[in-house]
């Protein structure tokens, strides 16, 4: 039985700033503190470029909107 992957689809650096606003820099201290998803290394040199799963990003923005309306609440 074959297993079906559901389509994931990567998302650089740009793409990331631009769907939750915030600069690489303060992207990468979330990351380090855990609070924000870890990139995927493109190639298998250190130097290979990054991509965040775009279902990970888009979970991420949705947890910040929910804490925002349960401390509205």
């Amino acid at each position: 039985m074959q297993q079906t992957i559901a389509p994931t689809r990567l998302l650089r650096l740009a793409a990331v700033e631009s769907l939750v606003g915030l600069k690489r820099a303060h992207l990468y201290n979330l990351i380090a503190e855990g609070s924000f998803p870890k990139q995927v290394r493109l190639g298998d040199s250190p130097n290979s470029p990054v991509a965040w799963p775009e279902h990970e990003v888009q979970a991420w923005i949705a947890q910040r909107i929910a804490q925002r309306d349960q401390a509205a609440a």
